[in-house]
Order: structure tokens, then C-alpha cells, then sequence
């Protein structure tokens, strides 16, 4: 199956600049955490491009975003918005051309939105420059093992997931179900980011 992948510039992985993203290798990882959890040791992809963005650790302009291809049986881990997989293989890296668009406005039009499913979406129109991001924010709490970062009512980070504060809101059974935490433990977490939010903007 056909996934998307953002790295950092010349195909380095924003997380380890050992892994390096080469059109025609294939990558193999070589220890891989053979659970089933999304987040953990493998490669990680989204099946479309603007789901990429969210985990991009550094200035989007720098980015780069490659086509892969991936078997089914080597995804170990599955996610809303990525697999996590023991190995893949590099197709192509995308360009403006792909799309249709201007040269140079890749990272505008991949967009950067706060939902998921189709009520929500990633939306191309907000681009993903100009959001806000709780990468690298420090946390104020956490549920169950998940660290929760805030940057704003639209960047809200829940272990490895962000989503704006009205899509967790709807989404407290999967968050429960997916990490074995009880509905009243979200319910609670999302309170202490209301709480936090109203403080910063009393503040």
C-alpha cells in the first residue's frame, strides 16, 4: 500500500539523522518494538500527505515528502493518521508538480488542520506554517501514560497525537478504548486543558 512520508532536508528523518529517506532503497528497521501500539521504534507514515505534517519536528520549509510503499504484513502498529511499520520502500519524493501548484508552495498547500475524519479534516487552505504546535511544549499533566502538551485551544497534544481541543472532546470513547484508560480519566484531562487555557487567557 501506498503511504506519505515528511523528513527533514536531503530525506533525514526528523527524529534520527542516522535514517535517511533515498528514492529506490528500501528500509528495514533493525529492531523494531513488535507491539502493536502506533507509537514506538519503526517507520512511521500517514496515508495522505497533510497527515505527515503533524509530525514534523522542525521548519516546515525545510521539509521533504516521499511517496512509500509499504506490505501489509510488515505495518506493526496502526493509528487515525499513521501506521508504524518494521520496513518500507521509497518510491519517489513528491514536488509541486505532483500537485499542480506553484513552485515553492508545497508546504502551504499540504495544510496543517486540527481535525480528523471527514467532518474535520487536515484542510488545505490553513497551511502548515501558520498553525500552532505543541511539539516541544512542556506538559501540564498527563493521562494514563500519555503526556498532555498545550499550545493553544487548536494544538492540543495527547501522547503522540494533536488534535484541537473540540475534536478530543469527541473523541473521549477512542481515546479511552485505544490506551485502556477510563472515560472519567479523559474527561478529566480535557478539563485540566480548559483550565489551563482559561489561565493563559486571564493571563
Amino acid at each position: 500500500m501506498r503511504y506519505f512520508k515528511c523528513t527533514g532536508p536531503n530525506g533525514r528523518s526528523w527524529y534520527d539523522d542516522d535514517v535517511q529517506y533515498v528514492v529506490g532503497q528500501t528500509l528495514e528497521h533493525p529492531d523494531p518494538d513488535v507491539s502493536a501500539e502506533e507509537c514506538g521504534r519503526g517507520f512511521h507514515c500517514s496515508p495522505f500527505i497533510h497527515q505527515t505534517v503533524k509530525y514534523a519536528k522542525k521548519d516546515l520549509k525545510q521539509a521533504e515528502f516521499f511517496e512509500v510503499e509499504v506490505a501489509d504484513d510488515d505495518i506493526l502498529g496502526r493509528g487515525s493518521d499513521k501506521v508504524r511499520t518494521k520496513r518500507l520502500s521509497v518510491l519517489r519524493q513528491l514536488s509541486e508538480s505532483d500537485f499542480w501548484i506553484v513552485r515553492g508552495t508545497l508546504i502551504d498547500a499540504v495544510g496543517s488542520g486540527y481535525g480528523y475524519g471527514s467532518g474535520d479534516g487536515y484542510g488545505y487552505g490553513s497551511g502548515a506554517g501558520s498553525g500552532e504546535s505543541a511539539k516541544g511544549v512542556e506538559p501540564i499533566g498527563s493521562v494514563g501514560a500519555l503526556d498532555i502538551a498545550v499550545a493553544g485551544p487548536h494544538a492540543v497534544a495527547v501522547g503522540c497525537h494533536q488534535h484541537s481541543l473540540d475534536v478530543w472532546r469527541r473523541c473521549v470513547d477512542d481515546l479511552a478504548e485505544e490506551h485502556d484508560i477510563t472515560n472519567d480519566e479523559v474527561a478529566a484531562a480535557l478539563a485540566l486543558v480548559e483550565d489551563f487555557l482559561r489561565g493563559t487567557e486571564a493571563a
